[in-house]
């Protein structure tokens, strides 16, 4: 960041997210034992399972059973079958009642110890003891080999119901697994193509919406909550549907202004305001460029919401082609008819499901909560609830690292729990004892917390286990009157064993969190050296320190030659106060500016002045100290960013030991 005002803003964003994890069925290891079936062991023929067809309903399955039970429930009917149960924690259950509960066929081959499964434009090969299967054609690995059990050809319920595009739960007061699958007439895109369209109109049941069926398009990008979706053909036309917030409050009327005032940059076509078939109202603006021919429609909402509609069709088309697409968007509305629409989401009892397989982990997000994870961060994956103006209302980390020697999930979680209680602000953070847990039938060690920030009651959770190679963190902050979503959450969570091979090690910083433990940094381009925690991360050159979990962050630029006295401290505190700084923030005063204190800097040569001043951004409040230190003829300014949930006594102490160990040269 160049300017502390953007770099500020990036604070209150991101210091203000927690973290949570958890676990599905139960967790699998790696198998190189191969079953040693009899000779003429093979699959039960379908007709020895009851009426698991008859029970099965055109649009949806779920089977729902415990380990160890001999009858399953398929849509609420008992089917009796072979005994589903665990080896080495991979959960393993009978063939055809999962593969015919689908819709699939299965196929043996008793010379080779074969098994078939065709479902839809998938074919998966297995074979009898060993852990290599073939997806149309493409090796993978399971995590437990098929076998034979009671003339029964068991397989891992998790490869079998990930490659059907299954959701496995996992209930931890039951102690049940419960298999979701909606069959493919009503789940007809994924991203990548249109699979299997059967009805006139697709859209999204959960924001009740549909447009007539994009048949000759892909859907080529659909966000994880569902509010931005991009369906393309041939790179020629781009359709996207996308919400936004309305955070300024805009009305319809400006709205339609910035529309007309962005379209008079090119060649304008046209603008009017229309009406849907259901009477919502919406502006419409063409026009064209170099590039093609451009529609965009925008709809206010009363959630609070703005929808566009962004139409972009190459030059190459012909105007007849152009008008198709036209129409297609004039189909749109606010409307959804199951009978006449194929649904994209994914939404189920106001949940959605989080399924990520290189970590082998799997969870239940809430519907309206949005996908926050950092890409450079492959082992972190975090969600956030915001509200219109972008205030969290509740937030979900969940990390992975590999397991360190001599490390254990009692002392991360004692770590953790010891370094938020040092630094965190009393009277905003509460903190309760770390306790024994178990997350889907492994141990945990948890620890519960309150925050109350931004005048907003939260609750929340943090959650550690360790399942073979691997360490795991969840947390979950929700509001407080939402508690109830955390047990919801860390229920759905399930996970089996990571193959260190696609993922690797993946480092866990277990610094202490004690504020004596610093490094010395040298800046050779801005020629200046300082004191930071040791655990704390560095960027933008080496200029930016912090450690965004405990809501520090501390910069350093150079002024250059810039004289410093008190005129040029008040003149930069009254800048900020009168909000002539380039932000959005509000500021209010903590401490005028005043001269350093000699015994608070690193030598008796420098001088400086520091104030501090409150800024609130989007519902977040953090405190920003501000030291301007001289040597004569080098100055800087030392920026410290503290979030209110952490502003404390230990985090004022690491601010003033960085200040105090600051050197010029």
């Amino acid at each position: 960041m160049k300017r502390l005002a953007a770099l500020l803003v990036a604070v209150l964003f991101s210091l203000s997210c927690v973290q949570i994890v958890f676990g599905d069925e139960a967790a699998g290891a790696s198998a190189s034992a191969s079953a040693s079936p009899a000779p003429d062991a093979s699959p039960a023929p379908a007709d020895q399972i009851p009426a698991a067809e008859e029970a099965v309903p055109a649009d949806r399955v779920e089977i729902t059973f415990r380990v160890g039970d001999s009858v399953l429930m398929i849509n609420g009917s008992p089917v009796e079958v072979e005994t589903p149960y665990v080896k080495d924690g991979v959960t393993l259950v009978p063939v055809r009642v999962i593969t015919e509960a689908f819709g699939a066929t299965v196929g043996w081959d008793g010379d080779a110890r074969k098994i078939t499964i065709d479902y839809l434009d998938v074919e998966i090969v297995l074979t009898i003891g060993s852990l290599d299967v073939s997806v149309n054609g493409q090796t993978q690995t399971l995590l437990y080999p098929p076998e034979i059990s009671g003339e029964r050809t068991m397989v891992p319920l998790r490869f079998i119901s990930e490659n059907f595009g299954a959701d496995v739960g996992w209930n931890e007061d039951t102690k049940e697994i419960t298999v979701v699958r909606s069959l493919a007439g009503d789940s007809p895109v994924d991203v990548g193509g249109v699979l299997n369209p059967k009805k006139p109109n697709v859209g999204d049941s959960y924001y009740n919406w549909s447009i007539g069926q994009p048949t000759d398009m892909e859907l080529s990008y659909r966000s994880f909550d569902g509010r931005d979706n991009n369906f393309s053909f041939d790179d020629e036309v781009y359709l996207e549907i996308y919400f936004d917030n309305n955070s300024g409050d805009e009305t319809f009327d400006q709205i339609q202004t910035e529309q007309m005032n962005y379209a008079k940059n090119y060649t304008l076509i046209g603008q009017k305001v229309l009406k849907t078939a259901s009477g919502a109202e919406y502006v419409r603006t063409q026009y064209r460029d170099s590039g093609g021919f451009h529609d965009e429609r925008a709809f206010l909402l009363k959630s609070g919401d703005i929808l566009y509609i962004s139409l972009d069709a190459d030059i190459s088309l012909d105007g007849a082609a152009r008008d198709r697409y036209v129409a297609l968007a004039d189909t749109f509305d606010f409307k959804f008819n199951p009978d006449t629409t194929d649904d994209l989401s994914d939404v189920a009892d106001g949940m959605r499901s989080f399924d990520d397989k290189d970590f082998r982990i799997a969870l239940k997000i809430p519907a309206d909560w949005r996908d926050y994870t950092n890409s450079d961060q492959a082992n972190v994956f975090s969600f956030v609830k915001y509200d219109k103006d972008y205030s969290i209302q509740g937030s979900l980390n969940l990390s992975v690292y590999s397991k360190g020697e001599g490390d254990t999930i009692e002392k991360w979680a004692a770590r953790d729990l010891s370094k938020k209680s040092r630094y965190a602000n009393p009277s905003l953070m509460k903190f309760g004892a770390v306790s024994a847990a178990t997350i889907n039938g492994v141990n945990a060690q948890s620890f519960q917390f309150e925050s109350k920030t931004g005048g907003t009651s939260k609750v929340g959770k943090n959650i550690y286990w360790e399942y073979r190679h691997y360490f795991y963190s969840l947390s979950v902050t929700v509001l407080k009157d939402e508690s109830d979503l955390i047990r919801k959450i860390v229920n759905s969570v399930s996970f089996e064993e990571i193959d260190p091979g696609v993922v690797g090690e993946l480092y866990l910083d277990t610094g202490a969190p004690d504020a004596g433990k610093f490094t010395t940094v040298k800046n050779a381009s801005m020629k200046y050296s300082v004191d930071v925690p040791a655990s704390w991360t560095n960027s933008s050159g080496g200029s930016v320190y912090g450690d965004m979990d405990m809501g520090i962050i501390v910069m350093v630029n150079s002024l250059g030659n810039l004289a410093l006295d008190e005129k040029a401290a008040e003149d930069a505190y009254n800048r900020i106060i009168n909000g002539e700084a380039a932000t959005s923030a509000v500021y209010t005063s903590v401490k005028s500016p005043a001269a350093i204190s000699p015994q608070d800097l690193a030598s008796g040569l420098y001088s400086g002045y520091m104030f501090e001043v409150q800024g609130t951004y989007n519902g977040y409040t953090a405190n920003v100290l501000m030291y301007l230190i001289s040597d004569g003829s080098k100055s800087f300014m030392i920026t410290a960013a503290v979030t209110e949930e952490y502003y404390s006594p230990a985090s004022l102490d690491v601010v003033a030991k960085i200040v105090r160990s600051f050197t010029i040269g």
